[in-house]
């Protein structure tokens, strides 16, 4: 962790002594990547090493998938909204002493929307180093079903607001490839979605 914000830090001083401000004021940026969270890959390696311990399948997950969309208030300062996605699925069959085969799938897609102001240092077009807030919250969707061979099936869904107020220091630098396509990386400290995340950014 130290070591990630003295990497920030020593390229906000880089940067610093050639350039002023960074941004255009009524600019878009639109970002869209994956992140990682370590809390959600510890309760997924609790939870596998549950079930392995118990002969059944096993938890898998996509990558967080998020989508960011930056405005340019002035050439320092944006507000942005952002959405996150993620999901856990297990399944796993047994057969009765019938002979009849029976598979349950069970899922949470966990959706947070937040809000982001950004400071922005510098102006140089190619390189954006920023850091700010995200302040947002949850909603899980759960859902499952369960289907036998003889074509019987069940299946319930429902969505539960968590009510918790999800909020994350953010620490990132956006490299400009042309006037219009860059690469994003982020580093994020709190309870929101994701550690770490990347993708692609587009200017309009």
């Amino acid at each position: 962790m130290k070591k990630l914000l003295l990497c920030f830090i020593a390229s906000g001083m880089l940067f610093s002594s050639s350039i002023n401000a960074q941004r255009e004021q009524n600019q878009v940026v639109v970002s869209a990547g994956m992140g990682y969270s370590i809390g959600q890959s510890v309760l997924k390696a609790l939870l596998n090493a549950t079930l392995e311990a118990s002969g059944t399948n096993t938890v898998s997950s996509i990558p967080i998938i998020n989508v960011m969309a930056d405005y340019g208030i002035t050439e320092n300062f944006s507000l942005g909204v952002a959405y996150s996605f993620n999901k856990f699925s297990w399944s796993d069959s047994s057969i009765d002493t019938s002979g009849v085969i029976s598979s349950v799938d069970l899922s949470a897609a966990r959706h947070n929307i937040g809000v982001r102001p950004l400071f922005h240092f510098g102006n140089n077009e190619k390189v954006d180093l920023y850091t700010g807030a995200r302040l947002g919250t949850s909603i899980w969707a759960l859902s499952g079903s369960a289907t036998d061979s003889q074509g019987n099936s069940t299946g319930a869904s429902t969505d539960i607001p968590t009510g918790v107020v999800t909020v994350q220091a953010l620490f990132g630098v956006r490299t400009y490839f042309t006037d219009v396509i860059g690469a994003n990386f982020e580093v994020g400290i709190g309870n929101a979605p994701y550690f770490v995340a990347g993708g692609l950014s587009f200017k309009f």
